[in-house]
């Protein structure tokens, strides 16, 4: 076993040595996430390839998005539109150098319904219970997956992804940490990542409970 695979179990299990210690009838929470838009302008994933499988990066794709950087044309324009995407939500302990791999400890989610488009309006809420006091820090992961049928040759060339994911694709991923204090109130906040994705979304540390 290597030592970044034993450093790996062994923050594992601190981190849940911590949440047993912690953990105490009547304390505990609620982490809420509500994602409320995806945006993809250029419509391509996270190897900046056209979700239609046209390569972005080279031709006219890499002139069309130097012309949408620059304002020259709209992005509205560009022919890579992005369809099945699904979202993973991963909420976990804070980690310096966030790893997106389960376990998610706090709490995960794989939405149900797929979108269509570069701009997909959600306005979902996650909700996550959690039974320890909340350490005032968290991970968060983000992803946005397109659900792709290959044909033989794409399928024999992915194999290893497919063992991992299934026949998804990555279109991108956010993974943060933050401060985060309980309270009712909202913070808000959009991430953006390479090629103008962009994620908008609200999140939370509430007790549990009627929220007032």
């Amino acid at each position: 076993m290597r030592w970044n695979d034993v450093a790996t179990a062994l923050l594992h299990l601190w981190w849940i040595l911590i949440l047993h210690s912690l953990s105490v009838e009547g304390v505990g929470g609620i982490f809420e996430l509500k994602l409320k838009s995806f945006s993809n302008p250029f419509g391509v994933d996270d190897s900046s390839v056209c979700c239609n499988n046209t390569v972005w990066n080279s031709g006219v794709g890499a002139d069309k998005r130097d012309k949408i950087n620059s304002g020259l044309i709209s992005s509205t324009t560009s022919e890579c539109i992005c369809s099945k995407i699904k979202f993973r939500i991963c909420v976990k302990h804070y980690q310096v150098s966030v790893d997106p791999e389960p376990p998610c400890y706090i709490g995960e989610t794989v939405t149900n319904e797929a979108y269509d488009g570069n701009q997909i309006q959600l306005g979902s809420i996650f909700s996550y219970e959690f039974n320890f006091r909340w350490p005032g820090t968290f991970s968060l992961i983000i992803e946005a997956w397109q659900q792709q049928e290959l044909n033989q040759q794409q399928h024999n060339q992915q194999l290893e992804e497919r063992r991992r994911n299934g026949s998804q694709r990555l279109i991108t991923r956010m993974a943060i940490q933050q401060f985060l204090d309980v309270g009712t109130e909202w913070r808000d906040r959009v991430w953006s990542g390479r090629n103008n994705q962009t994620f908008n979304f609200d999140y939370r540390v509430r007790r549990r409970g009627p929220v007032s």
